[in-house]
C-alpha cells in the first residue's frame, strides 16, 4: 500500500488531466495545420482583396441606403451588423488561437511522457479517469492510516503487556517467599508433632 501511495505521490494526479494534455498535445502535434488553416481563414475573413468582413460593410451600406426606402430593410441592417461585430469577433479569436500556437517538439515529448504516466496508473489500476485515480488514492491513504494506527495499538498493547508482566513477577516473588515462610512454619509444626508421637527419627520436609 505504501508503495502504491508513493506513485500517486511522485504522479500528482489532477482531476480531469488526461483530457486537457490529450488536447495540448493534439495542438502540438498539429501546430503547422492549426496556423496554415487560421492564417487562411484570417484571409478569407479580414485581408484578402474580397474579404468577407469587407464585402459585408458594403452590404450594409446597401441596406442602410435601402432602409430609407423600404423599412423592412432596417431590420435586415441590424441582422447584418450583428454578423459583423460576430465575425470580426471571430477573426480576432482565430488569430490569438494562431498566434499562441507554436510548434515544440520539447514541449510535446514532455506531454507525451505525462501522459503515459497517466494511462500506465489507469491500466494498472483498471480506471478509465483521473477522477477515478484520485478515489483509489484516497482508499488506499486510509487503509494506510488504519494500518498505522493498528501498528500504534499493537506497541500500546506490547507495552501494557510488559507492563502486566513485570507485576505478575513482582507479585509471583511475594507469593513464593509467602510459601516458603508457611512451608519452614509448617515443618516445624509436623515435627514437633511427629516426635510427640514417638517418632524421633522420622522428619517431615516440604519441597
Amino acid at each position: 500500500i505504501q508503495f502504491l501511495l508513493n506513485e500517486f505521490t511522485e504522479a500528482k494526479i489532477k482531476s480531469g488531466e488526461e483530457t486537457q494534455l490529450e488536447q495540448d498535445l493534439n495542438v502540438l502535434e498539429h501546430a503547422g495545420s492549426i496556423i496554415e488553416e487560421s492564417s487562411y481563414i484570417i484571409q478569407a475573413l479580414k485581408e484578402a482583396d474580397f474579404n468577407i468582413i469587407d464585402t459585408l460593410k458594403e452590404v450594409l451600406q446597401k441596406t442602410l441606403q435601402l432602409s430609407k426606402y423600404n423599412t423592412s430593410f432596417e431590420e435586415l441592417h441590424k441582422r447584418l451588423k450583428s454578423v459583423q461585430i460576430e465575425l470580426e469577433d471571430i477573426a480576432s479569436e482565430v488569430q490569438y488561437n494562431s498566434d499562441k500556437t507554436h510548434a515544440d517538439p520539447q514541449q510535446q515529448q514532455i506531454l507525451k511522457e505525462r501522459l503515459d504516466l497517466i494511462n500506465h496508473l489507469l491500466n494498472k489500476h483498471r480506471a478509465k479517469t483521473t477522477e477515478e485515480l484520485l478515489y483509489i488514492q484516497n482508499e488506499l491513504s486510509g487503509k494506510n492510516n488504519d494500518i498505522q494506527t493498528l501498528g500504534k495499538d499493537i506497541i500500546l498493547l506490547q507495552q501494557e503487556i510488559e507492563q502486566k508482566n513485570i507485576q505478575l513477577l513482582e507479585l509471583a516473588s511475594k507469593l513464593s517467599e509467602r510459601r516458603r515462610k508457611a512451608a519452614t512454619q509448617a515443618e516445624k509444626g509436623v515435627n514437633e508433632l511427629m516426635k510427640q508421637a514417638g517418632l524421633q527419627n522420622a522428619i517431615f520436609k516440604i519441597d
